[in-house]
């Protein structure tokens, strides 16, 4: 009988430690789950901002821009441990607006789940305007005045030269005022200094032919030619065979010009006979929206099926391709459009379209 009572005493007391170390583990199982030191970030064109990510378990995570145009992935440090927790350094590349996507992967299992998928949401604003220097501000010197004569000065008074004062507002963004000013000594427009253009030192022996395009600086134009300066021989038989079409998003290419505003097309044989400029010429596409798919390939390969993009009429209606995408040990759950939680399934139609958009996959497991 003692011994029954004993081992009855026994079971209870391990129930109780049981239930003691059960809410601890549970805890330490939450707190396990990989974090970011920030969920959205605002910075500038230009510059970048660093991104903890925290776990107490080790393991490794890889980073994509769902949209590089705006921000880009710029360095990451992988390796991610108890006390020193991994990290990924983004760069904004234009104004606007992008979804970060952290997949992380950790050496063992957190409450049955070992691989989890963070989002990080940048803000990229224009780089600020620089505040106009003292040096900056033109200065008027006063022009001489004429002595007046005696007559003069009895009869109006003694002569105020006036002294340009620079106003403490003024800057090169303030647009100068209409109304011609009846003062003789007029303070000058401050002009915004043009940026200066290398002039390329002259080559005795070739021609130098340099590749460029007619869109500002924050547009992506993939398939320039490499390298975009080149030299011809003027020993040689001065031909040039123009390189295939560049392209970039929301646009297409209408043709090279060259020489005078002369437009070709790719593959075209020009001859060269002085130092020139080729220009790639770009026209806005205004058939449609440009709609895009992303079904994560970029940060899985092992994720198949490709689907095109199209381009769908202003306000037209857009029927989601019937393609499914597949990805071994998950499920494809549909599509969603960024900063919406509504999900598309293939085949489903969206009525009313304003805008460029792109299509991620969801996926389950």
């Amino acid at each position: 009988m003692k011994r029954v009572k004993k081992r009855v005493a026994l079971l209870l007391l391990c129930a109780m430690l049981l239930s003691l170390v059960a809410p601890i583990s549970m805890v330490s199982e939450a707190a396990s789950k990989p974090k970011l030191s920030k969920s959205k970030a605002t910075f500038f064109v230009g510059k970048t901002k660093t991104i903890k990510v925290k776990c107490s378990i080790p393991g490794k995570i890889s980073v994509k821009s769902l949209n590089p145009y705006f921000c880009g992935v710029k360095k990451v440090k992988k390796t991610l441990k108890k006390d020193n927790p991994a990290s990924f350094t983004l760069k904004g590349k234009a104004a606007g607006y992008s979804i970060i996507a952290i997949h992380v992967k950790l050496k063992r299992k957190v409450k049955g789940n070992k691989e989890f998928d963070l989002r990080f949401h940048a803000y990229t604003e224009d780089k600020p305007s620089p505040s106009p220097t003292p040096s900056a501000t033109p200065t008027n010197t006063p022009s001489p005045t004429p002595t007046a004569s005696p007559s003069a000065s009895a009869s109006a008074g003694p002569t105020v030269t006036p002294t340009p004062t620079a106003s403490a507002s003024a800057s090169p963004f303030v647009t100068p005022s209409a109304t011609p000013s009846s003062s003789p000594s007029a303070t000058p427009t401050l002009a915004p200094t043009p940026t200066p253009v290398p002039t390329p030192t002259p080559d005795p022996y070739n021609y130098t032919v340099t590749y460029t395009h007619n869109l500002g600086s924050d547009k992506v134009v993939t398939g320039m030619p490499d390298p975009l300066v080149v030299k011809i021989p003027k020993d040689g038989d001065h031909k040039l065979t123009l390189p295939p079409a560049p392209s970039c998003l929301g646009y297409y290419f209408d043709s090279w010009i060259y020489l005078n505003d002369y437009r070709y097309n790719p593959g075209r044989v020009v001859t060269v006979d002085k130092d020139m400029t080729i220009k790639a010429y770009f026209r806005r596409d205004t058939s449609g929206y440009i709609i895009q798919y992303d079904t994560g390939a970029q940060l899985h390969p092992e994720i198949r099926g490709v689907i095109n993009g199209v381009i769908v009429p202003y306000g037209g209606t857009l029927t989601i391709s019937s393609i499914v995408p597949s990805w071994e040990g998950h499920r494809f759950c549909g599509w969603s459009i960024a900063g919406y939680s509504t999900l598309y399934q293939p085949g489903q139609e969206i009525s009313g379209i304003s805008s460029n958009l792109t299509l991620y996959a969801v996926w389950d497991g």
